[in-house]
């Protein structure tokens, strides 16, 4: 069976490879001269805090380095499976942004929190831990899945591990956070990616919604806004009650989760920053619904990308079929 991937994915996915092969070609290489070749940093591709003014663009590439074997693994099907779902959702530039933010920004924050525990600590070594790895990539697609398609789950190992899609990012977490006790960087990259990738698809990513689908907007915005561009309606965000940030936890975490995200809130909001509108809250909801709905009828994702992609293409082919008829009816609407 002939398996399509989609370009960026594709280029992810041959970068991850070609990337770990190299930093673990040259460490072996070392093994002469060195007792443990793992003490071994390649500077100019790996993230190293102390260096990484020098170097700073391992803030991107590092992301791809990958010389554990599980999260080797873990990595490539996430690239392969998620990838190729998400550029077939949100186009190929869509994912290059998506992967650029979920690359950069968490190892900002881990560079950050290397400086902070070497000013507690005083210890020189925290400035030298290797920071490479594409677990914040990882946790920034399980986020992605929770809004793209909640409901589903997730079927591995031919049946042998079933999951939702909604208790993912849970899981994802507790098992870095365990994974701590070995090493921060799991700890660090796990949960900054989770909240950047948050962020960015809550408040500042830009979609376009199918105009067939219910806006709680005026009707004539609505059809201005679907005439204009026909790519559907633009949106700014995910304002649905089902993606705010204490969803992704169970009770009672949710509850401490509400009690520090509200007043958190109310000071972002008083310093500027732009509250969704109650209508974009309800198109969003409307949204989620219409989801929920799909889900049901296909409840469950197995492990298999030309499958995937199939059902992906064939939703997005008749996705396009109703822009087309809505788009007719609009300009006829708006000839009379």
């Amino acid at each position: 069976m002939r398996i399509s991937i989609p370009p960026v994915t594709r280029t992810l996915l041959g970068l991850t490879v070609f990337s770990s092969l190299l930093v673990l070609s040259l460490r072996y290489l070392a093994y002469i001269s060195l007792p443990d070749p793992h003490d071994v940093v390649v500077p100019w591709i790996q993230l190293v805090p102390t260096l990484s003014v020098m170097y700073p663009w391992t803030l991107l590439t590092a992301t791809f380095v990958e010389t554990n074997l599980f999260s080797g693994l873990l990595q490539l099907s996430t690239l392969w499976f998620g990838g190729a779902y998400c550029e077939s959702v949100w186009s190929s530039r869509g994912l290059v942004k998506f992967v650029v933010i979920q690359a950069v920004v968490p190892n900002v924050l881990a560079v950050l929190c290397a400086v902070a525990f070497f000013w507690l600590t005083q210890r020189p070594e925290e400035l030298m831990v290797d920071f490479s790895g594409g677990t914040a990539i990882v946790s920034g697609f399980i986020v992605a899945f929770k809004q793209l398609a909640p409901e589903h789950r997730i079927v591995l190992f031919r049946g042998l591990v079933k999951f939702r899609v909604l208790h993912l990012p849970l899981i994802f977490l507790v098992a870095n956070t365990l994974l701590g006790l070995l090493s921060s960087v799991y700890v660090i990259h796990a949960w900054g990616g989770f909240f950047v990738a948050w962020v960015y698809l809550r408040f500042l990513k830009i979609s376009y919604a199918d105009p067939v689908l219910p806006f709680s907007g005026s009707s004539s915005n609505a059809a201005n806004a679907t005439h204009h561009n026909p790519h559907g309606v633009r949106v700014r965000g995910d304002a649905g009650d089902a993606f705010a940030l204490d969803q992704f936890f169970p009770e009672p975490m949710a509850f401490v989760v509400r009690k520090v995200s509200y007043p958190v809130w109310s000071v972002l909001v008083k310093l500027g920053v732009k509250p969704f509108e109650q209508s974009e809250i309800d198109s969003s909801n409307q949204r989620y619904q219409s989801k929920r709905a799909a889900a049901i009828q296909q409840p469950t994702w197995r492990f298999g990308v030309a499958q995937e992609l199939q059902q992906t293409q064939n939703t997005r082919a008749e996705a396009e079929r109703r822009r087309q008829l809505a788009l007719r009816a609009l300009d006829e609407r708006m000839g009379k």
